[in-house]
């Protein structure tokens, strides 16, 4: 039996952060982007990703509004976030915790360190079984301008 690829959401207005991001997560995961708040929340209903990293400051709408508008909705509640951000002061990190981030983490940083994080949050971090819809379905429904419904 084949596994499904855990889906990861990575959200910042970065192109260069999201090119890095992608190059040290695509062969194990499967990994989708956008580079502002609004974006990404629309993904994030889209294909309800198993895990989102997600920058504070951005266009559209900041990491703080896009995870208290994720966590407002019972479907992506469950969803592991972490914030990954130039935003690095205690107090910044504090507050980012309580609008609902799992792991605040600073830029620049070890990438080692947020794979092991990201494999742990995927194994321990959300204990709900979620339904969520086929990527290649919604790809190929969107291509034939089909409307898709979310339960």
């Amino acid at each position: 039996m084949i596994m499904a690829k855990k889906r990861i959401l990575i959200v910042d207005d970065n192109p260069d952060i999201i090119r890095i991001l992608e190059t040290l997560l695509t062969e194990k995961y499967e990994v989708l982007t956008a580079a502002d708040g609004m974006a990404g929340l629309e993904k994030a209903f889209k294909y309800q990703p198993d895990l989102a990293i997600i920058d504070i400051m951005m266009p559209k709408m900041s990491g703080y509004q896009l995870v208290e508008s994720m966590k407002k909705h019972p479907q992506m509640q469950s969803i592991p976030i972490i914030f990954l951000t130039a935003k690095g002061t205690p107090v910044e990190k504090e507050f980012g915790l309580k609008k609902g981030a799992t792991i605040y983490m600073t830029k620049p940083f070890d990438h080692i360190e947020l794979q092991q994080t990201i494999e742990i949050l995927l194994k321990f971090g959300a204990t709900e079984k979620k339904t969520r819809p086929d990527i290649e379905k919604v790809i190929s429904e969107e291509s034939t301008k089909k409307d898709v419904e979310w339960k």
